[in-house]
């Protein structure tokens, strides 16, 4: 149960409490129940110390016997709150929680899932969720909780994190794709797909695919007898016999070398290699040149050059250090520079932590 339901009926039972309380010291109950229903812990016990006030005068009544500033007695019947209010504002309490119950129910069929009725998955944890962000109940199928409209939940079946297909229709995410057919439909890995009649990356038909020769590799990338392709593209003048990844963004062939479905031109491909670094930083090299994103890094000279680790290259002359961008590291001495571990290093006149000299002034 959610955990906000029982906090707000217990915020209105409160408030409809604190209400009633000043209604009957004759104070003004809409305030006081507004007040019950945000701050309750202060208003309710504010108002059971606080004084009535006459009926008559509106000031406050201290004095045991009723005897005050406009020296009239008051009547008992004047400080009594009357059925009518009582009746009219447990209305407007019931009132809202009705509502809110209501309201709550349409955003829960709308957004959350029922673990008792899942049919397929119940998320546990963040990384499952993203991980499966595709599940179903009796009523609905979802994506990340959201309603899959056209999805029809009794024949639904997930194909894998991301496709899934019902008795007429084919989904990626919440995408119908056109034209699939659901009933040949299979999921191949790396994102693509295949009916009876195409082959498919996310939603998008694969062109000129053969179907018989097709074979997902990683990354969205895929090759066939005649062609290679990066995601729903060919790329122009591979060759698939000869074809392989070295990364996500990085692959080549007998004769030349690619980013993405894009050569790389001036690239040697007998000594172009990925610098295995990280996956959000892109480096690669020849015999010749520095590669980042793409694109050539100019004024590096590959004389041993390597990359040492923690983001930190050096080569015969300069050390650099990778933060956004290549950043030579004016004062090291490339023939003592060592790493030290944690992005810490040194050479014969300096420690350094992350491409700075250490406790520089």
């Amino acid at each position: 149960m959610d955990a906000s339901k029982p906090i707000l009926v217990i915020n209105l039972f409160l408030a409809l409490l604190t209400g009633h309380i000043a209604a009957r010291k004759n104070r003004n109950s809409f305030g006081w129940g507004v007040f019950g229903f945000v701050l309750p812990i202060i208003a309710l016990p504010l108002i059971l110390i606080s004084p009535r006030y006459c009926f008559k005068c509106r000031q406050a009544i201290r004095k045991k016997d009723g005897e005050h500033v406009c020296n009239e007695g008051v009547s008992l019947d004047n400080l009594k709150i009357t059925k009518n209010k009582i009746a009219i504002t447990a209305f407007i309490v019931v009132l809202f929680v009705f509502a809110f119950v209501y309201f709550n129910n349409l955003k829960r069929d709308r957004y959350y899932v029922d673990p008792e009725s899942f049919a397929e998955t119940f998320v546990d944890t963040m990384e499952e969720f993203l991980n499966n962000p595709i599940t179903k109940n009796q009523e609905h199928v979802y994506l990340f909780g959201n309603i899959i409209p056209g999805a029809d939940p009794k024949t639904f079946v997930i194909l894998d994190g991301v496709y899934g297909k019902d008795s007429n229709h084919v989904f990626y995410m919440d995408e119908v794709i056109t034209n699939a057919d659901p009933e040949t439909f299979i999921y191949l890995g790396s994102g693509f797909g295949s009916d009876k009649n195409q082959i498919y990356y996310e939603s998008r038909i694969v062109q000129n695919a053969s179907r018989g020769s097709f074979t997902p590799l990683e990354f969205g990338y895929a090759n066939d007898e005649n062609f290679v392709f990066s995601e729903s593209n060919i790329i122009e003048g591979a060759n698939p016999k000869t074809f392989r990844l070295l990364n996500h963004l990085y692959s080549k062939d007998d004769n030349r070398v690619y980013c993405r479905e894009s050569e790389i031109k001036d690239a040697d491909v007998l000594t172009f290699n990925a610098l295995d670094i990280d996956i959000s930083v892109l480096f690669a090299k020849d015999k010749d040149s520095l590669f980042h994103d793409c694109q050539v890094v100019e004024n590096i000279s590959m004389e041993n050059f390597e990359y040492l680790g923690d983001f930190y290259f050096k080569n015969l002359s300069a050390v650099y250090y990778y933060d956004d961008y290549l950043e030579l590291m004016e004062y090291a001495d490339p023939s003592s520079f060592e790493l030290l571990g944690d992005f810490y290093a040194k050479d014969n006149n300096y420690t350094y932590r992350f491409g700075k000299i250490e406790n520089q002034e």
